[in-house]
């Protein structure tokens, strides 16, 4: 269940539908690191909008959405995360939580209470320090990180919120992921990654950690992970999205 972000000035911070046409509702919140489109355009660069369709309408409509219907703004001052440096540097996990790397590498977390719709700590908990060695991050579970480096090195990371306490540091899970410019998560240890080629050709490739036997299923032959999407119609440097609550282990 992958999705790619295709709205014309703006970028994802959180699952998105391709282009939210007819047929496609859904019910995940969509997070939205706002640019800004025009000047009839009534947000701002840096706007956090949060988009929500618990009726489906808007998947219903038969024309596709413009970039301001809908979405509400919940925070401004996140334009930092529009520069190609750190686009990559937040990601949101199973329940919702965003989690990003501030310009001073601390990983910040930030909870949404819906109920009140308003934020836990708006400048978001100081949950760990040193993460500006990464250039990526993606949640891939309940408090599960993979954290790159700009050398392509990958590293796992598994946070208890119910102590705050990390169970899991700075575990090595491979090299030669800088050959991806998104990684995505639906969940589960799954990562599917953009900006490689195979035969020429972009693609979608499929990565699952078994943490069982502390391996990743098989790979293709080039040493990547496995091809599961062309992606010639988007090109190489899409930023694709997934639900992140689609897949959990199961024990």
């Amino acid at each position: 269940s992958v999705a790619t972000a295709r709205w014309t000035g703006e970028m994802r911070v959180g699952p998105a539908q391709p282009g939210l046409t007819a047929g496609a509702p859904w019910t995940h919140p969509i997070w939205e690191v706002h640019r800004k489109v025009n000047a009839q355009d009534p947000f701002n660069d840096g706007d956090l909008r949060l988009w929500t369709d618990p009726t489906g309408y808007w998947g219903s409509n038969s024309t596709p959405m413009s970039p301001l219907q809908g979405g509400e703004r919940v925070s401004t001052g996140w334009e930092g995360y529009l520069q190609p440096a750190y686009r990559n540097r937040f990601t949101i996990d199973s329940v919702g939580r965003i989690y990003t790397i501030d310009g001073e590498g601390r990983l910040r977390e930030y909870n949404w209470q819906p109920d009140t719709r308003t934020w836990r700590n708006p400048l978001g908990d100081v949950i760990d320090t040193g993460w500006g060695r990464f250039d990526s991050i993606t949640a891939s579970g309940d408090g599960v990180l993979y954290a790159r480096t700009p050398a392509g090195n990958l590293f796992r990371f598994q946070y208890d919120h119910n102590t705050s306490t990390w169970t899991q540091r700075d575990k090595e899970a491979g090299a030669g992921w800088n050959a991806y410019t998104s990684i995505t998560s639906p969940g589960g240890d799954i990562l599917f990654g953009s900006g490689s080629k195979k035969n020429g050709k972009p693609v979608v490739r499929w990565h699952r950690y078994l943490s069982e036997f502390d391996a990743w299923a098989p790979r293709d032959a080039d040493g990547l992970g496995a091809v599961v999407l062309d992606n010639t119609t988007y090109g190489a440097d899409t930023r694709l999205q997934a639900t992140p609550n689609m897949c959990s282990l199961r024990r």
